[in-house]
């Protein structure tokens, strides 16, 4: 699905287009925000979201008080959890990723117990050793996830004593090429000026879509990441990375690319 918003100029720089490729949902919701910012957004997801009712996390999901913590690492795993469970002041505390999926928790009335400001889940993971302490070779915590989701959380927590119950919540489904194409044909034509991606995988995406001359196509416009991992994962596919979030923030990302843009005008 394609949506896009009005094009009025950003002061100091020529009009600002920028291609969301997040899923719908999320993208849905930062072309608002763009829309109050004054920037053209086209929303071209490389990635759906899909519920998984794995009987481990419905499992899981029935006996909380075993647990002394629950990782959450971004919004769709707070979705996830809320769909399957109905949550009450018994719940173990509650440990996020970012102030968006510590936002996801506060719109249904809960409160997580810490935020880990770094997008990565070895941050969050040194968090939550530190809240439970010096019995926590005794705990175990509840890591709801996506069923291609990163390790590094559970390394961590595991070297550290901890039993962790990792537990699929969601996946992410690929778009087709057809899916991409309107993606596709505007960063060639050089009609995106900003390009803001959230996750490697997401990255991998539209550089399939791509094709072998993505790097030249991308040399067209400014290219961020929301971390280092996302970053890393572009230098690896040879695309050069002009902006690194200096939070786990979209809105922070894309901010910091407009401001690039503006300063390439200024020169």
């Amino acid at each position: 699905m394609i949506r896009a918003a009005s094009t009025p100029s950003i002061p100091g720089s020529s009009s600002l287009r920028v291609l969301l490729t997040r899923p719908l949902e999320q993208s849905e919701e930062t072309a608002k925000w763009l829309s109050v910012q004054k920037f053209s957004a086209l929303i071209v997801p490389c990635l759906r979201i899909e519920l998984v009712a794995d009987p481990a996390l419905l499992s899981a999901l029935s006996g909380l008080s075993r647990y002394a913590a629950i990782a959450l690492t971004s919004v769709s795993a707070v979705r996830a959890l809320l769909h399957y469970a109905q949550p009450d002041s018994s719940w173990p505390p509650l440990c996020v990723v970012g102030e968006k999926t510590a936002s996801e928790l506060r719109r249904h009335g809960m409160a997580p117990s810490l935020i880990a400001e770094s997008s990565s889940g070895h941050a969050l993971a040194l968090q939550i050793l530190r809240l439970l302490g010096p019995e926590r070779a005794a705990a175990r915590v509840l890591f709801p996830q996506a069923a291609e989701g990163r390790d590094e959380l559970v390394t961590v927590l595991h070297d550290a004593g901890v039993w962790v119950d990792r537990v699929t919540a969601y996946r992410t489904v690929e778009a087709s090429s057809d899916q991409l194409q309107p993606a596709v044909v505007a960063l060639r034509q050089g009609q995106i000026d900003l390009l803001p991606l959230g996750s490697p995988k997401t990255a991998q995406v539209l550089l399939r879509a791509l094709g072998d001359d993505a790097r030249a196509v991308l040399a067209q416009t400014l290219v961020g990441a929301i971390g280092q991992t996302t970053a890393q994962a572009l230098r690896d596919a040879d695309i050069r990375v002009d902006v690194i979030a200096d939070k786990p923030s979209f809105e922070v990302l894309i901010e910091e690319l407009a401001e690039r843009a503006k300063r390439k005008v200024r020169t």
